[in-house]
């Protein structure tokens, strides 16, 4: 599986940006982040999840994750985000800012 993944806006407009490999990773790891794809039903979230009210200063992501002939991309406004695609995009988050 592969992952590309941005994050951009915000306060600063600062830009996060990593890709993940899956296959590259301890498997542990790999594990953890294919269980997030599928706990987040990644590949049936909308491509668009925009907010009702566009204000500044949010964040902005989008996500590409390639999974063997699947592939499927989401932009969304952190407060459009679904409940189910949040814990993806913290960790996606956290590895973005360790590269």
């Amino acid at each position: 599986m592969r992952i590309e993944f941005e994050r951009f806006g915000g306060f600063a407009g600062m830009r996060l940006r990593a890709t993940v490999q899956t296959e590259t990773l301890p498997a542990a790891q790999a594990q953890e982040i294919e269980a997030l794809v599928v706990a987040a039903d990644f590949f049936d979230v909308p491509p668009n999840l925009s907010a009702p009210q566009p204000a500044a200063d949010r964040f902005q992501y989008e996500v590409t994750v390639t999974d063997g002939e699947r592939c499927h991309t989401v932009r969304a406004d952190e407060t459009a985000v679904p409940v189910t695609l949040q814990p993806l995009l913290r960790r996606l988050t956290r590895m973005a800012t360790r590269n």
